[in-house]
């Protein structure tokens, strides 16, 4: 199936789903593919949509401890909520894997904002032979309360 463009025009009827078929009766995944298959509506899987890159879940980041990678790009951005500062790298790993990290960390993204103004393609084509270091330690927040914590580095800076 070809991917719609901006410049594609779709024309048609908008009908709405519980016209085409019995929504109540589905009752499972398995379901649903067979009421959209019924109705003559073949089922897509998202990925054929997407870049290939998954989130890398910030409880995840220990997987990439002595695991090489290659950074492809970065941008430095603001949360709207907390207005901290963090930054979004796109990385291929050693074992194939192609992953989105955010990191807003004394660690990785301090380390990321230092080598990006020293670079002029930022942190585009930074190989990092050793992966990442670091990990787990604990911490008193200012309640008094103690929590774990993690912060990792960019091997070999």
């Amino acid at each position: 199936m070809a991917k719609a463009t901006a410049v594609d025009t779709v024309t048609g009827e908008v009908v709405p789903m519980d016209q085409i078929m019995d929504l109540g009766s589905i009752a499972s995944f398995e379901d649903a593919l067979a009421a959209l298959s019924g109705a003559g509506i073949e089922a897509e899987v998202i990925d054929n949509y997407g870049d290939g890159f998954t989130l890398l879940p910030s409880a995840d980041k220990f997987t990439l401890v002595k695991v090489p990678f290659v950074i492809l790009d970065h941008t430095f951005r603001v949360d709207k909520d907390t207005a901290r500062e963090y930054m979004t790298i796109r990385i291929v790993t050693g074992d194939g894997r192609k992953l989105v990290v955010n990191d807003g960390s004394v660690g990785l993204f301090a380390q990321g904002k230092t080598i990006a103004a020293k670079r002029a393609n930022g942190l585009a084509g930074l190989v990092v032979k050793e992966g990442l270091t670091g990990g787990e330690y604990t911490t008193t927040l200012p309640t008094g309360e103690v929590v774990k914590a993690s912060t990792f580095y960019f091997s070999g800076v």
